[in-house]
């Protein structure tokens, strides 16, 4: 996190960019619902002046809820694309995957809002997603069907794990289930 003199620079350069920006993409680099100055600096894109504006935005979900809505809800006036990624529905195995100790119920819920902005016509396509990995790969069936049924999905993407060299090999070597050697 570059200190605020430097971010001050770097947002104020963006904003001078923003009347001109067609498209914006928020990927799952870092979780855009945690950064404020991100949010704000979104918040004062204009899409509804353009013609072809896009907004992707890839997400855990985790903090996509009204309150947070409300302070970005003007990508709703771009074509909308959420990307939205949850592990597992089961309350251990989401935790686990997800690092977390928010509750799947909380997920639930972002998840019931997110499709009423897609029944809404504010978010135009909508993919929910899953890393499969040894802790969550039986419930794949379960998962695809939830995501279509209950939650408006459009798309359910199945991806792969992909090691990371972020934990010792060793362990990563057990959530990599593709792995012909495991």
């Amino acid at each position: 996190m570059p200190d605020p003199a430097v971010r001050g620079k770097i947002e104020n350069e963006i904003r001078k960019a923003l009347p001109y920006v067609e498209t914006l993409s928020a990927n799952g680099l870092g979780e855009f619902f945690v950064s404020g100055s991100m949010m704000k600096v979104v918040s004062e894109w204009k899409p509804e002046k353009m013609e072809n504006a896009v907004f992707s935005l890839e997400t855990n979900g985790s903090l996509f809820n009204p309150d947070n809505w409300e302070k970005i809800k003007n990508i709703g006036n771009a074509y909308l694309s959420v990307s939205l990624t949850i592990h597992s529905f089961e309350e251990a195995a989401y935790q686990y995957l997800s690092g977390t100790k928010i509750k799947i119920g909380k997920m639930i819920d972002n998840l019931k809002f997110v499709k009423s902005l897609r029944e809404e016509g504010k978010i135009d396509n909508l993919e929910l997603c899953m890393v499969m990995e040894e802790r969550n790969f039986r419930e794949v069936p379960d998962f695809i069907t939830r995501c279509l049924n209950e939650f408006g999905a459009d798309k359910v993407r199945i991806r792969r794990f992909l090691p990371e060299k972020a934990m010792d090999e060793n362990f990563e070597w057990f959530f990599d289930i593709r792995n012909p050697l495991h």
